[in-house]
């Protein structure tokens, strides 16, 4: 019986006290927040910096994405202009093996001027000749179209470079300008209260 009173007075006893005591703490700091404008006005130049510097730091990693996605696709041109190269030496190879041909033929052809074979023999010179042209056109033509990709390529880096370092900067002075704007607001703020 005693024990069933102790807990039975101990109870009420401390539930009043917890609400007596949480009462005043929230009355008091929700009047506070109310009745001071410094508080508040602090409070949303906090959160307002806070956005600026999540929008700032996605921007940054949107920014990295691109780079790198940049950087994936100049691999890719560097190992396509890589495998041109290849495709033009192999080309040349085979014009330095037609030139020898053609020497040979030109040196069969000094020797035997007086042979029944001649007119043959000229023909395949003409016919090698013709191709040797036509290979050594095309040699060109993947030369010239290479050095035109590798210029809009270069152009179209070096474009899309200078827009991120532009936006970069442009989004860099455009804080640094908000941040300068928001601690004047509040050191006037400051100084009036």
């Amino acid at each position: 019986m005693d024990h069933h009173q102790i807990k039975h007075h101990s109870t009420p006893t401390y539930q009043p006290q917890t609400a007596k005591s949480k009462e005043p703490d929230s009355s008091s700091s929700f009047s506070l927040f109310q009745g001071n404008p410094l508080t508040k006005f602090l409070l949303i130049v906090i959160i307002v910096l806070s956005v600026m510097l999540f929008l700032s730091h996605t921007d940054q990693n949107d920014l990295k994405k691109e780079n790198a996605l940049l950087s994936t696709q100049n691999q890719g041109l560097q190992k396509l202009m890589h495998d041109k190269d290849t495709l033009i030496t192999e080309k040349e190879k085979t014009i330095t093996g037609l030139e020898k041909e053609k020497l040979d033929m030109l040196s069969i052809l000094d020797d035997e001027k007086k042979s029944r074979n001649i007119a043959e023999r000229e023909t395949q010179l003409t016919k090698l000749s013709i191709e040797d042209a036509q290979l050594q056109v095309q040699s060109s033509d993947l030369e010239t179209q290479q050095r035109q990709q590798e210029l809009s390529l270069e152009k179209q880096k070096n474009e899309e470079l200078n827009v991120l370092i532009t936006s970069m900067k442009n989004n860099t002075e455009v804080l640094k300008q908000r941040v300068t704007d928001l601690n004047e607001q509040l050191n006037q703020c400051i100084l009036s209260s």
